[in-house]
């Protein structure tokens, strides 16, 4: 059985991870320029997307890592650049015992319920692999046909390790899973 305190104190450290988490998603705003629309078409062409409309979910990850607020590991041996994971985040300014998460950004479309996961044997590889441990969903205001001009915002609804994620999603093909957002392990969990 745990002690009562040191469950405590783990709660806590989840919940400021998470609260961290949800106020970098939260705080990031970004005035769509020339240079998302470059980075979009650079990720498109590498042929990992089906459509170009698709990469449009990456522009939190691209604008955040533009920003110097988010970083990733070096990409594994053999690949040419880190695609197993969106976001690597050291807890130890928490906690020393507590270990680092790979973060695997998921846009949920505003008018559905669910995160699409897709390649979910490659999530489980890299999982394998310790190059992902975490998803962390989110929505935003403009989904696609972004203008210059146009101001995207954010916003977190939660994470969740990645063998939950996996475990709890209703498996559609082989190629992808749909996960129900209230699945999610929310900031809104109160100590």
């Amino acid at each position: 059985m745990v002690p009562l305190d040191l469950l405590g104190r783990n709660i806590m450290q989840m919940h400021r991870r998470e609260s961290y988490i949800a106020n970098i998603i939260d705080n990031h705003e970004y005035v769509v320029d020339s240079w998302l629309f470059d980075a979009l078409e650079a990720e498109f062409a590498k042929g990992t997307y089906s459509s170009r409309e698709n990469c449009d979910a990456l522009a939190l990850e691209l604008t955040l890592k533009r920003n110097g607020k988010i970083r990733t590991l070096p990409a594994v041996d053999g690949e040419s650049y880190q695609w197993r994971h969106d976001w690597a985040e050291d807890w130890g300014r928490f906690s020393s015992e507590t270990p680092m998460y790979l973060i695997d950004l998921k846009r949920r479309p505003a008018k559905y319920n669910n995160y699409v996961l897709s390649g979910t044997d490659k999530m489980i590889k890299s999982y394998n692999m310790n190059q992902l441990t975490h998803i962390v969903g989110f929505v935003q205001n403009i989904e696609h046909d972004y203008k210059l001009g146009d101001v995207l915002k954010f916003k977190y609804e939660g994470l969740l390790p990645i063998k939950q994620a996996v475990k709890q999603s209703n498996r559609k093909t082989s190629s992808y899973s749909l996960l129900s957002k209230s699945c999610l392990q929310t900031s809104e969990i109160s100590v």
